[in-house]
């Protein structure tokens, strides 16, 4: 009995190129520490019972670096009403 695996090939194909891009995409927004940290994650399941004691594990403490992560009131609406070269 023969059975054409072609689709099936070219799915696994895409989802794989797919896979590869997000964790290329991850690669240039987190430092390596943290993207291993998610693929383990995923790999094990993605389960969300990540602890918070695991999560703070992945902090790290730089000598004169900053990080501000902050909500601009009206800016997601505002992103929706003005084109992308202007936002």
């Amino acid at each position: 009995m023969q059975q054409n695996t072609s689709q099936a090939m070219e799915t696994e194909k895409l989802l794989a190129d797919l896979a590869e891009a997000q964790l290329r995409t991850a690669s240039t927004i987190f430092p390596r520490h943290v993207v291993e940290f998610m693929t383990t994650r995923a790999l094990k399941g993605g389960t969300s019972s990540t602890s918070p004691q695991e999560v703070a594990q992945l902090a790290r403490q730089h000598k004169d670096v900053t990080l501000l992560f902050m909500d601009i009131v009206g800016f997601t609406s505002m992103a929706k009403e003005v084109a992308p070269e202007t936002v």
